[in-house]
Parts: structure tokens; sequence; C-alpha cells
């Protein structure tokens, strides 16, 4: 809980307690504890980024590029991903979900803009269920959605 408390301090406050905040709770790495940033750069280059080719309808990466894939639902227009979810990946959605580390949402922002064409409308984050909302106080895809449109400049609905 240590860090959680450290990284809100560093959001909210002046840079010389930001400072003080970082020697008493120095930001490590929330995939493998390596002290430094966020995603060390081990952690990062772990990452299983999602390539181009794939189903254009669901982004299922297939080794080649399809249209439709037989595991689309018929009425799915369109769904993208970064990166596969595990090792590292499943860890930074962990440490948003249940570790409250809201720093996190930036990160994976930047890692949808890197990954994914800027879709044309708005963004539509999952809604969370309301126990889970006033468990956390937040909705970590509204978050993320939040991050990906301060770059892209999308409007997030919902």
């Amino acid at each position: 809980m240590g860090e959680c408390r450290a990284y809100a301090v560093r959001q909210c406050c002046p840079m010389p307690l930001r400072a003080l905040a970082e020697i008493i709770f120095p930001t490590s790495c929330v995939a493998c504890a390596l002290p430094g940033r966020l995603l060390c750069e081990v952690c990062d280059r772990a990452l299983d980024r999602i390539g181009p080719v794939g189903c254009e309808r669901c982004g299922h990466p297939w080794p080649l590029a399809v249209a439709r894939c037989p595991q689309c639902p018929a009425q799915l227009r369109s769904v993208r991903h970064a990166v596969e979810y595990h090792g590292p990946a499943r860890e930074l959605i962990r440490a948003l979900k249940f570790a409250q580390i809201r720093a996190v949402a930036d990160l994976l922002g930047d890692l949808i803009v890197s990954a994914i064409p800027r879709p044309a409308g708005v963004l539509v984050p999952v809604a969370a269920c309301d126990a889970r909302l006033r468990e956390r106080g937040f909705n970590q895809a509204e978050l993320i959605a939040r991050a990906v449109s301060e770059q892209w400049g999308n409007e997030v609905v919902g």
C-alpha cells in the first residue's frame, strides 16, 4: 500500500514534495519490483506487443491479415488490443486495478497510442460494476480511455 500513497503524492504535490516522496517511497517496476521506473526497460521489452497482422475486425493475431476470422461474433464491428495479457502486461493491469496505482493508466494509454491507429469517433470504456466502482473508487477502463483521449483527441463517453 506504500507504493499507492507514493504515486498519489507524486501526482498531486509540488516538485519538492515529489522529491521527498521518491526518497521515502522509491519508484519500482510494477512487474518485477526493480527500482527505477513504473515499468523497467526489461519488462517493457518483455511485453508481447500485437503486430499489425491479424483479423481486421477482432484484432486476433493471425499469421496473415484477414477481414474476418472464425472467432468474430457477427455483431462485432472492431476491437483492438496493444499487448497480449500475460507477463508484465498482466502485472500492469493488476497494479492499476488492485494496487490502485493510477499512474499505470497513463502508461497503458501510451502503449495503446503507440500500437493502434487512431480511430474515428468516440472512445467508450467498459463500465465497471457498482461494487467494484465503490471498492476501487474509479473505473480503470475510463482512466485508460482518458489517457488515450489526451493524445488522440477523441471524446470519452460512457
